[in-house]
């Protein structure tokens, strides 16, 4: 071969590696995005299922505390905080419980919020003896 047909192979060869390298480091850019916004993705999720597994929590409390200070003796109506800990309250934590006397039945509607997400109960309460016997459970 002459040196002038050298000369063209080598810049079809430069010039296809060029191309190449530049697929390459797209392909590689497209893929750590994807990879970036996965990891995002489950991040969020995680921290949404620990506010949710709180807000569950409260829940439970507000069961507890309606039950504890007797719910039936409460006002008709008027909703009753809870105190909570300084750090559920430092993350915009709230605890109330309002009851609702209905003939024999005490309805108490509990409502927690924390970490700017709500959720609400409603406990069905029975008279048995001198206390009050939960008989019905509903997530609102």
């Amino acid at each position: 071969m002459c040196p002038i047909h050298l000369r063209v192979d080598r810049r079809r060869r430069r010039g296809f590696a060029a191309i190449m390298a530049i697929t390459l480091i797209i392909l590689v850019g497209a893929a750590l995005v994807a990879l970036s916004a996965g990891v995002v993705g489950e991040v969020k999720k995680t921290r949404a299922d620990a506010v949710d597994a709180q807000l569950r929590e409260l829940l439970i409390a507000g069961a507890t505390a309606a039950a504890a200070r007797d719910a039936g003796s409460a006002p008709n109506g008027k909703p009753v905080s809870v105190q909570l800990p300084a750090d559920i309250a430092g993350e915009a934590g709230a605890l109330t419980f309002t009851p609702m006397k209905d003939g024999d039945k005490l309805h108490v509607v509990i409502e927690a919020g924390f970490a700017r997400r709500r959720a609400s109960q409603t406990l069905t309460f029975a008279r048995e003896g001198e206390r009050w016997k939960v008989v019905d459970a509903r997530i609102d």
